[in-house]
């Protein structure tokens, strides 16, 4: 055989051989330990409070409740939670809220945040979401927020 032949034949040899481990070799990509803070069990209770004999319009005191919980794998950090209320009446709608101060949530627990407001009768939107300021890098920032509809007699 022809020097050069066996040269190139080693070369390719030597190349195949170094892609089959390049290949084979195991890859371990790990992703950093996060917090993944989600809202579940959003509840509610409604108390009556007055109806105006005037206006003949009643009001509701509402309360809300949800369980926020680190589903993450380390502890998620104080933060704030945001509340919200939303309201439409005949195409005109409005809203408001309040942040709440968390505490910080060991990973696989959870904390209760409740808030209570004042109402006439009607539908109104109402949700919690958590870390409405993003201080907390989760490992799901899709999953922070929880909502339903109430409607007052």
């Amino acid at each position: 055989m022809n020097k050069q032949v066996i040269i190139w034949t080693l070369l390719l040899l030597v190349t195949s051989l170094f892609l089959i481990f390049e290949d084979s070799s195991a890859r371990v990509f790990s992703i950093a330990p996060m917090p993944d803070l989600t809202f579940t069990n959003l509840t509610y209770n409604i108390s009556f409070i007055s109806t105006n004999t005037t206006t003949s319009i009643t009001y509701w005191n509402v309360q809300v409740r949800g369980i926020l919980k680190n589903n993450g794998t380390i502890p998620a950090v104080a933060s704030v939670s945001g509340t919200g209320m939303y309201r439409n009446l005949g195409g005109t709608g409005y809203g408001y809220g309040i942040p709440i101060p968390t505490p910080q949530i060991p990973a696989g627990r959870s904390t209760k945040i409740s808030w209570s407001f004042i109402e006439p009768s009607g539908p109104i939107g109402v949700s919690f979401r958590a870390d409405v300021f993003n201080n907390v890098t989760e490992s799901n920032e899709t999953n922070n927020v929880i909502s339903t509809v109430i409607t007052l007699p």
